[in-house]
């Protein structure tokens, strides 16, 4: 059995079964400023007492909440992105936060053809959806960052308020039809940075003709 395409017609050795081009539709599952909270370990103890804080079930009823993104900038270069400020949290206290955004996918996760995750960040991160892996910047640490760990490199200003795109389509077993989260530790460069953002969105592109995979 073998299928070519051609002319927007499908064919196959039994003969053309679709006339068609299939539109791609594209759905916000996780929008900007959307609700979350964070949390700033202080303390390896700090750290180890939240150490389930990428799971859907751990619960963060007493974590500083907002809407993302979450950061601060003592220049102002960031001041249209960060929605939540968080500078008395984080400067001269850590270089990492934990972060928990919330969404529910309503879309079913087999009929997605792919999944971007979308980030304005500084300096670094690293991604989870519902516990798993599922991104991480250039610059991010290696392996599981510690509950102090550093970004070994700067991010550009310009560069961090402009959206990056990674491809998450091969964590798609990871997205429920229905609750999940996105966990996130945000990386910066040093204790006294000047600046911070985190700003998650993460967009699907499904099928028009509602094909599974």
């Amino acid at each position: 059995f073998s299928v070519a395409s051609r002319d927007d017609v499908i064919w196959s050795d039994a003969g053309k079964f679709a006339t068609d081009p299939v539109d791609v539709v594209t759905q916000i599952l996780l929008a900007e400023n959307a609700e979350g909270t964070v949390f700033v370990p202080d303390s390896a103890s700090a750290a180890a007492a939240v150490s389930d804080w990428r799971e859907s079930s751990f619960d963060d009823g007493n974590w500083f909440s907002g809407t993302t993104g979450f950061g601060y900038d003592t220049s102002g270069t960031f001041s249209e992105f960060v929605t939540t400020d968080i500078e008395d949290m984080v400067l001269d206290v850590n270089t990492t936060l934990y972060v928990r955004v919330p969404f529910r996918a309503g879309i079913d996760p087999d009929s997605v053809e792919h999944l971007t995750l979308r980030m304005r960040y500084d300096d670094a991160f690293v991604a989870y959806l519902n516990g798993a892996e599922i991104a991480r910047s250039d610059n991010a640490p290696t392996d599981d960052p510690a509950w102090n760990a550093v970004a070994p490199e700067r991010r550009n200003n310009a560069l961090a308020v402009q959206f990056s795109d990674f491809d998450i389509t091969d964590s798609l077993e990871n997205l429920r039809a229905g609750d999940n989260l996105l966990a996130i530790l945000g990386v910066n460069l040093q204790l006294d940075s000047r600046d911070l953002l985190i700003s998650p969105e993460i967009v699907a592109t499904t099928r028009s003709d509602n094909y599974s995979r």
